[in-house]
C-alpha cells in the first residue's frame, strides 16, 4: 500500500533534481484527474437523482454489478481497438514508429472528453491536443483523425446497407448469419476507394507531398477494416446487454441497425457523449421496429448512465495505473541516487 507520507516525501525530494520533474508532473496530473473525476461522478449522480422518476431509477440501480462489469470491460476493449486503429493510421505516415502507449493514453483522454464536454471535441480536438506529446506533426495528426472518422463512417454505412439488403431485398432470415462477412465485403472496397482518393489528393499537394508521404497497401486497408468491424460488433453487443436487461423483444441482429443509426449521428455530435443524437437514433430505431414500451425512457437513461460510468471507471483505472507506475519509477531513481 502507498502511504501518503511516502508520496509527499518523494514529491518533495523530486524538486531537488530536474531529472525527476517529468515523473512529478505526471503524478500531479494523475492526482488532479482523479480528483476531478470524483467531482464529476458526484455531480452526475445528483443530476440523475433530480431528473429521474423512481421507477426509472430503480431500473438503473438494479442493473447489477455483473452487467456493469461486462459493459466496462467492453468499453475498455472498444477504446483499445479504436486506439490501435488510430495507431496504425498514424504510423502509416511516419518513417519511425510511434509507440502505442501514448496513443492509448490520448485515446482514453479523448473518450472521457467526448463524454463530458463535446463528442466532436473529444474525437477530434482532444486527440489533436494530446498528439502533440507523441512526436507527430500537425499534417499527420489532421490526416490520421480525418481517416479515423472516415473509416468509422464507412463502417456504419456498410452496416446500414448490409442490414437493409438482408432484411428488405433478400428478406431471408438465414442470411442474418452472413451479416458480418457481408459488411466486410462492403467496407473493404469502400476503404480502398477512400485511400485511393486520399492518394489523389496528396498528389495535387506537391508541397505537402514532399514531406508527407503516407504508406498505403491492401493489407493496411484490410487491417483497418477488420478493426473497424470488430469495434462495431462490440459496441452493438454492449448495447444489446442493456437492451436484454429491459427484456425488449429485439434480436441481436436488429441491434446492428440501432447501433448504426445512433453512431451515425454521433459522428458529428457537438453535445457531451452525443447527448440527444444517440437518444434520437434509438427512438427512431424503436419506431422502425414498431416497439412501444413504457421502459423506453428508462432504457435511454440507463444506456447513457451505464456507458458514461464505464468510461469513468476505465479512465480512473488507467490514470491510477500510470500514477503508480510513475511513482515506482521515481522511487527507483531516487534509490539509485542514494547509492
Amino acid at each position: 500500500m502507498l502511504k501518503v507520507s511516502q508520496i509527499l516525501l518523494f514529491v518533495r525530494n523530486s524538486y531537488k533534481g530536474h531529472q525527476h520533474k517529468q515523473y512529478l508532473n505526471t503524478m500531479s496530473k494523475s492526482l488532479k484527474n482523479i480528483f476531478l473525476l470524483l467531482i464529476g461522478i458526484t455531480i452526475f449522480i445528483i443530476f440523475i437523482l433530480e431528473i429521474g422518476s423512481p421507477k426509472h431509477l430503480n431500473m438503473i440501480f438494479n442493473f447489477g454489478w455483473l452487467n456493469t462489469f461486462i459493459v466496462t470491460l467492453l468499453t475498455f476493449i472498444i477504446i483499445l481497438i479504436a486506439a490501435f486503429r488510430w495507431y496504425l493510421l498514424i504510423n502509416l505516415q511516419k518513417n519511425s514508429v510511434v509507440s502505442f502507449n501514448p496513443i492509448l493514453k490520448a485515446s482514453v483522454w479523448a473518450r472521457l472528453s467526448s463524454q463530458t464536454t463535446s463528442q466532436i471535441f473529444g474525437d477530434v480536438g482532444m486527440k489533436m491536443l494530446m498528439a502533440k506529446n507523441i512526436n507527430v506533426s500537425f499534417p499527420e495528426i489532421i490526416f490520421s483523425v480525418i481517416w479515423d472518422k472516415s473509416f468509422e463512417l464507412l463502417m456504419l454505412i456498410s452496416a446500414t446497407i448490409g442490414y437493409i439488403t438482408i432484411t428488405h431485398i433478400f428478406n431471408m432470415e438465414i442470411l442474418q448469419w452472413l451479416f458480418i462477412p457481408f459488411c466486410f465485403l462492403l467496407l473493404f472496397p469502400l476503404s480502398m476507394l477512400s485511400i485511393f482518393i486520399t492518394q489523389l489528393f496528396l498528389k495535387t499537394k506537391k508541397k505537402m507531398n514532399n514531406n508527407f508521404k503516407p504508406r498505403f497497401s491492401i493489407s493496411n486497408a484490410a487491417s483497418i477494416s477488420i478493426l473497424s468491424l470488430m469495434k462495431y460488433i462490440l459496441v452493438s453487443f454492449r448495447y444489446y446487454i442493456i437492451i436484454a436487461y429491459f427484456n425488449f423483444q429485439i434480436k441481436f441482429f436488429d441491434v446492428f441497425l440501432g447501433t448504426a443509426l445512433t453512431q451515425l449521428g454521433n459522428i458529428v455530435a457537438v453535445t457531451p457523449g452525443g447527448l440527444g443524437f444517440i437518444e434520437t437514433g434509438w427512438i427512431g430505431f424503436f419506431k422502425y421496429l414498431n416497439i412501444q414500451d413504457e421502459y423506453l425512457g428508462a432504457f435511454l437513461l440507463t444506456q447513457r448512465m451505464i456507458i458514461l460510468l464505464s468510461v469513468f471507471i476505465v479512465f480512473a483505472i488507467f490514470n491510477g495505473y500510470y500514477f503508480i507506475t510513475n511513482y515506482n519509477k521515481l522511487k527507483h531513481h531516487q534509490a539509485k541516487e542514494a547509492e
